[in-house]
């Protein structure tokens, strides 16, 4: 099943690791998924991002998510709870 949100994916910044972020945001994404989507170990994958952004797999996920929804709010009409589902977070509140 396609992605609802294609829309979003930008020229610009051309990252495979942000183009799967993007594709499954969503959903969760688990830190083994998006190693095995890069082919590498989720160990590798953890410190190859502690050392490129300094923070977490799970942290990059969710500062990736919020810039995202901001873009969204910023950039069209859509309700927060549907900017909420459009960037998997489980509600508008969280």
């Amino acid at each position: 099943m396609p992605s609802p949100h294609k829309w979003l994916v930008r020229v610009v910044n051309h990252c495979p690791r942000r183009d799967y972020i993007i594709e499954n945001m969503h959903r969760n994404i688990t830190i083994g998924e998006l190693a095995q989507a890069h082919f590498m170990s989720p160990r590798t994958q953890s410190r190859f991002l502690k050392r490129e952004a300094d923070t977490s797999v799970h942290q990059h996920i969710l500062n990736f998510k919020i810039e995202e929804a901001l873009d969204i709010i910023s950039k069209t009409n859509c309700k927060i709870a549907e900017v909420a589902m459009l960037t998997g977070f489980s509600s508008q509140y969280r």
